[in-house]
């Protein structure tokens, strides 16, 4: 499966494979942040959205 995702300061989308049919926000988290070089520094948070219906939750990890 995959994830679509995209930083607000970004126009493109970015996507992040992974195994199964599903990825904890914590995992999913990690793999951005192994993906986009940010460090060890976990010092943001995720919006997840659904790009389909623009339904959306805040989530801090």
């Amino acid at each position: 499966m995959s994830v679509h995702y995209r930083f607000k300061s970004n126009i493109g989308q970015d996507t992040v494979i992974f195994d199964g049919l599903y990825i904890s926000v914590a995992d999913l988290k990690k793999s951005i942040m192994q993906q986009k070089r940010i460090g060890k520094s976990s010092d943001f948070d995720l919006q997840i959205t659904n790009a389909q219906t623009k339904e959306g939750e805040g989530l801090k990890t």
